[in-house]
């Protein structure tokens, strides 16, 4: 057998095993149960240091492989250095680390969502220097920007249209169900909406729509059946919609009819949390137990298999800038789009994530990376340095 086969099955093996162990709750994430939600939302389990263990395994036997000769696949050079250009904290809740801030930026502005136990907020920062200019209290997912404005779910149920300058909410849009996920791209904004209700974190009746809104208008402008029964989603926007969901295969999914074109069995379909899903101008991406791969949508296979990395299943991508960045517990990676293999890391080892179960995320704009973590937010500039 191979060293990836061996070391792949036993990784789903693990995560399996340990999906059956009852973990008690020992964070202050179990003290709101809806900002649990969220961070679940973004790959929370309550094993994540189990998951964590078991991608040292894993590694640990792709090393000794390499050792002996029979590593297979692209091998990663040592990782670039991006120089660090500024930096924030943002004030810790009373009782524990915070999960990342979700980012979003458009037409010169930076946006961090912070959830925290006391309360959410939507910062506005300086680009340059990091320094917050302005905020918005509320707001419950990732912000986005489209049609030149901040869009953000309120209590799952509103989509609210924030201005960029005055930050103020210039439109509220109530959706019929509860959003699930949101995202931007090809000129529209797309939720994921579970219309039945939910229970224990899945939606009712096993199934949920995915809506495409216009921002100008603010109407819903097509609407199609979502095969995803669980509430915790990715959805990534481009030449098509790649969806992704706890227990479920990575859809690919038409942008113009909403039909489903493609499925792709990529992680172990039965693994708690959405995988990481990203579409870029290289490809197709998601993230399979602790590597990314690159995918077909005329055969709905894997073309190409990064190199394993040494984090759990969790993970975010985001395709700029001619590359690929792999936000995880463990740090940022920017990945070879063609190869896979990591050319640069940032925030690497960031314990205090660790303790919430979430995942950095970053975005890439204006010749810069940003980078959030438990806690603070990092830039870099997007040229690498040895």
């Amino acid at each position: 057998m191979r060293i990836e086969e061996f070391s792949e099955a036993l990784s789903a093996r693990l995560h399996a095993e340990l999906d059956e162990i009852p973990v008690a709750e020992r964070n202050w994430i179990a003290a709101r149960p809806d900002l649990g939600r969220r961070v679940r939302n973004r790959r929370l389990r309550h094993g994540v240091a189990a998951a964590v263990a078991i991608a040292v395994v894993a590694s640990a036997v792709i090393l000794a492989g390499a050792a002996a000769g029979h590593h297979r696949g692209p091998v990663p050079a040592e990782p670039a250095t991006l120089t660090p250009l500024a930096s924030t904290s943002f004030r810790e809740p009373c009782c524990g680390p915070p999960p990342a801030a979700d980012l979003t930026y458009g037409n010169g502005w930076l946006f961090a969502q912070l959830m925290t136990q006391d309360q959410d907020r939507l910062l506005r920062l300086n680009p340059r220097s990091l320094r917050v200019t302005g905020s918005v209290q509320g707001g419950s997912t990732m912000p986005v920007y489209a049609d030149g404005a901040v869009w953000v779910v309120s209590s799952r149920r509103t989509l609210w249209r924030i201005n960029p300058a005055t930050l103020r909410i210039t439109r509220r849009i109530p959706i019929r169900g509860q959003v699930n996920a949101l995202a931007a791209g090809d000129g529209a904004l797309w939720l994921a909406v579970c219309r039945t209700g939910e229970r224990d974190g899945f939606c009712r009746g096993a199934s949920q729509r995915l809506e495409r809104i216009d921002p100008a208008s603010g109407q819903v402008t097509a609407s199609g059946n979502l095969p995803v029964g669980s509430g915790w989603l990715d959805l990534a926007v481009g030449r098509v919609i790649l969806v992704s969901g706890e227990h479920s295969p990575v859809y690919a999914i038409d942008p113009q009819t909403l039909t489903l074109r493609q499925t792709f069995h990529v992680n172990c379909d039965g693994c708690q949390g959405a995988t990481g899903v990203a579409v870029g101008p290289g490809g197709l991406y998601a993230v399979s137990i602790n590597r990314v791969v690159r995918l077909s949508l005329a055969s709905g296979r894997t073309i190409t298999r990064g190199p394993q990395l040494l984090f759990s299943f969790a993970g975010t991508l985001e395709a700029a800038g001619g590359s690929l960045w792999l936000g995880t517990e463990q740090g940022t990676f920017r990945l070879d789009p063609v190869t896979l293999a990591p050319t640069a890391q940032v925030i690497a080892r960031n314990d205090r994530l660790l303790a919430t179960g979430d995942t950095e995320q970053t975005v890439v704009a204006g010749g810069s990376v940003y980078v959030s973590y438990s806690g603070g937010l990092a830039r870099y500039s997007a040229l690498v340095s040895r």
